[in-house]
């Protein structure tokens, strides 16, 4: 800068200029820009203006411009932060700013500094950031990897068949608005998580696999998992697995202090020789499922959709997922108060198994079991209807719609091979097999006692040996509506038919209403195909 500007603008500040004087700022008496020789002290030079030009900053001090690059965001100590990344290199100056954005997700996680924060602009399907990096977190520290969110693809990541997402420590882990594909190892192929707390939204998996168990895998005190998919996901274990139940996605943490929450997720054609397409490994009833799809899941030896300790399982879709030799579709430990609720059970095939639920404690009510099957093998014949009850515990199965259930030489519907409880207010309608309602068992003692339900066109025998028979069990045609709403019609008989309990009143206040729309949780809609990303 020449002298003759200082001078211009002494003029403007009411200060004298001449050879070797000093420009003094807002009459403080200080020297704020140059010393005695003439140059320019960097200590005072504050960056750029907006217009590249020179500009007075709020303490009167010159601001001498910058080259164009535009603001960053910089936190308390002066650092970039968020960090921004690119796929690749970008053969310039790389600071991690928007403009100047670190070359690669590794990049980024070496140069981040204090940053809690890196957002991957860019990454495609065909030019991907690599996903095979390792993180440690400190105690306490969280960090936050996002795609861009005013984008609306997901940024893409590629382990490129090695291990993906490797974190460790006792931080947050946050992944956002990110698609992370093709990780391959003996255990969380795409990811593999221990920390201590994980949160994960607008996310995808795919073509993750395993060669023991998890193709994704977290272990953490605290696991949030919402509008994500998984698909195409492969565990094919040439080892026993380790961890159990064993899955393609596994959430593990603390017995009885973890919590676990999975909402509004999908999990579709997913395909392990033993396992589930998701597996609650956390011994613990604070773990939720709900508003979730799952489709198309594929199991040797299942559960196939999914197993493990819940608390609730609520207002999810299984459609079409099959296993091959036994264990059935969904598989529950809990404990009498576990919520079994809302769910719609369409379409899902089994061999030598039980096609539906496995239950042995809770609260099985408002659920719908509709058009599953079962086929014995040469080897195994053992086909164990729609619902499961297990074991000699306690569970309350109330005003659920069993539908064209198919169960070879099996039984159709509703299974027990011993049990306390109740059942009460169910619908059994239509279905193949070799009765509707029976004891696998008959010699460990007699079901819990039926009271309240009612039969239409079900295979004989209704009630199979060993069913413990109350009061108020009656045949009545549901008059359906047609196509897949499973309302009673107006004329049907099973309308304030069920257990005339107060507390199980329907929500009108009218007595219980026989099936999945009765009582007083009987108003829902069930979750449609589309209802999970």
């Amino acid at each position: 800068m020449k002298l003759a500007d200082f001078c211009l603008l002494a003029l403007i500040l009411a200060a004298g200029c001449g050879g070797g004087a000093s420009l003094t700022g807002g009459g403080d008496g200080q020297d704020h820009l140059l010393p005695d020789d003439g140059s320019v002290d960097d200590q005072v030079v504050d960056g750029a203006g907006e217009d590249g030009g020179m500009d007075l900053d709020s303490a009167g001090d010159i601001d001498l411009g910058d080259d164009g690059g535009g603001d960053d965001a910089r936190d308390d100590d002066g650092a970039i932060c968020p960090v921004w990344a690119v796929p690749l290199p970008t053969g310039g100056t790389e600071d991690g700013s928007e403009a100047r954005p670190f070359g690669g997700l590794d990049r980024a996680l070496e140069g981040r500094g204090a940053c809690d924060t890196i957002v991957l602009r860019g990454g495609t399907p065909e030019t991907p950031f690599d996903a095979a990096v390792n993180i440690d977190l400190a105690v306490g520290e969280t960090l936050t990897i996002e795609g861009e969110s005013a984008v609306e693809a997901l940024a893409e990541l590629d382990a490129r068949d090695d291990i993906g997402l490797f974190v460790t420590g006792e931080g947050t882990l946050v992944l956002r608005h990110l698609a992370v594909r093709w990780g391959w190892g003996p255990t969380g192929g795409c990811l593999d998580a221990e920390v201590a707390v994980l949160r994960m939204e607008d996310t995808e998996f795919s073509g993750c696999r395993a060669d023991v168990e998890c193709g994704v895998r977290v272990s953490a005190e605290n696991i949030e998992i919402s509008n994500s998919k998984f698909t195409n996901n492969q565990v094919m274990p040439d080892a026993d697995p380790i961890l159990w139940p064993p899955g393609v996605v596994c959430l593990d943490g603390p017995p009885d202090t973890a919590y676990v929450l999975v909402e509004r997720c999908r999990f579709e054609g997913n395909d392990t020789d033993f396992g589930s397409a998701l597996a609650m490994q956390a011994q613990t009833l604070d773990a939720v499922v709900r508003d979730c799809v799952f489709t198309g899941n594929h199991a040797g030896l299942g559960p196939a959709a999914l197993a493990g300790t819940l608390g609730e399982l609520s207002h999810n879709r299984f459609e079409a997922n099959e296993v091959e030799r036994g264990w059935g579709i969904v598989g529950i430990e809990g404990t009498p108060e576990t919520r079994v609720v809302h769910n719609l059970f369409v379409g899902n095939s089994s061999y030598a198994s039980e096609m539906g639920l496995k239950v042995s404690r809770g609260i099985v009510a408002n659920n719908l079991f509709v058009r599953n099957t079962c086929r014995n093998t040469p080897d195994v014949i053992g086909c164990r209807a729609a619902v499961y009850v297990t074991s000699r515990d306690n569970v309350d199965l109330r005003n659920n719609t069993f539908v064209g259930n198919d169960s070879e030489e099996g039984i159709a519907h509703l299974a027990y091979d011993s049990a306390f409880g109740q059942a009460r207010s169910n619908l059994f309608v239509g279905g193949a097999g070799a009765g509707a309602v029976g004891m696998v068992y008959s010699e460990w003692g007699e079901s819990a006692e039926m009271t309240w339900n009612a039969w239409w066109d079900v295979p004989e025998p209704v009630w199979g040996e060993g069913i413990h028979l109350g009061e108020g069990n009656i045949e009545a045609d549901p008059f359906f509506d047609g196509g897949d709403d499973f309302h009673l019609g107006a004329d049907s008989a099973a309308i304030d038919a069920g257990d005339p309990d107060p507390l199980l009143a329907d929500p009108d206040g009218t007595r219980n209403d026989i099936g999945a729309f009765g009582g007083p949780e009987g108003d829902w809609t069930p979750l449609p195909e589309g209802g999970a990303p």
